[in-house]
């Protein structure tokens, strides 16, 4: 099957749309969180949602969303698979759309469920094994599982860029700077519960380790620029701390001091004797 895809020629960045159903509205505002990371120096992304139920009342501006998505993930669950019958309009347009060639369309299985059967199990999911983002309702996203569906998805989205010849410079790719500082936390770290996760946007300031790091994002007196890159991002790789910087200027600082108290001491002592 020949793959064209949504390639308008003013179309600089990739859509990523997000079909889910109405009782899943919780784990979409988990994963929009993780999906920041996926724009970089080379794909820029803008991320979309789609709610099926109501995308059944309106099917015309649901079939316009539909139609700019170059990346369609369906978010499946129990709830979703109502939608995987022949007769809901907005999913045979979203089956349409893959099967011309114009979308590429991934299920994601939110929690394990037996979707086999539905219109859309024709589909390849992602994670390629088909692995759930929770095995119940109330646990939070299993953070290996999540980290090969981003691997996965950021694969298919460069090899989408490449193929629609889309380039896009990543905001801090630019700089004469060329000091960076970086560590790599563990992944499961930063996959905790929410509220744990909400405390350490106070301890990290992200950016991505391949770009250098310009003199102002150093500065955290730099309130635009905190908010800009101050989320907490699932990928490892993707991470500053900034008591560290701030505590290696403090210790420069102080070190002179010390060095002055321990001369005058010295000194005092000489002239005492």
């Amino acid at each position: 099957m020949k793959q064209h895809y949504n390639s308008s020629a003013n179309a600089k960045q990739l859509t990523l749309l997000c079909c889910y159903a109405a009782e899943d509205q919780e784990q979409l505002s988990s994963l929009k969180r993780y999906f920041v990371s996926l724009s970089d120096e080379r794909v820029c992304v803008r991320l979309a949602t789609l709610d099926m139920d109501a995308a059944s009342l309106g099917l015309a501006e649901a079939s316009v969303t539909i139609s700019e998505a170059h990346i369609i993930l369906l978010l499946v669950s129990d709830a979703f698979k109502r939608f995987g019958d022949d007769k809901h309009r907005a999913m045979e347009h979203i089956l349409n759309s893959a099967r011309h060639g114009d979308t590429r369309v991934f299920p994601v299985v939110l929690r394990k469920t037996r979707w086999a059967g539905t219109s859309f199990s024709i589909l390849r999911p992602l994670p390629a094994n088909g692995a759930a983002l929770q095995t119940r309702i109330e646990e939070h996203f299993d953070a290996s599982i999540m980290a090969i569906l981003l691997n996965e998805l950021r694969m298919e989205m460069h090899k989408l860029a490449d193929t629609l010849g889309i380039a896009q410079d990543h905001p801090l790719a630019h700089t004469n700077d060329d000091v960076r500082y970086a560590y790599s936390p563990d992944v499961q770290a930063v996959a905790e519960d929410e509220k744990q996760r909400e405390a350490m946007t106070d301890e990290l300031l992200l950016l991505p380790t391949h770009s250098p790091i310009p003199q102002s994002a150093r500065d955290t007196s730099n309130k635009s620029l905190t908010r800009w890159v101050k989320v907490v991002l699932p990928k490892a790789d993707y991470a500053l701390p900034r008591r560290r910087i701030a505590l290696r200027h403090q210790v420069r600082r102080s070190v002179p001091r010390v060095v002055i108290v321990v001369v005058v001491v010295c000194l005092t002592c000489s002239l005492s004797h």
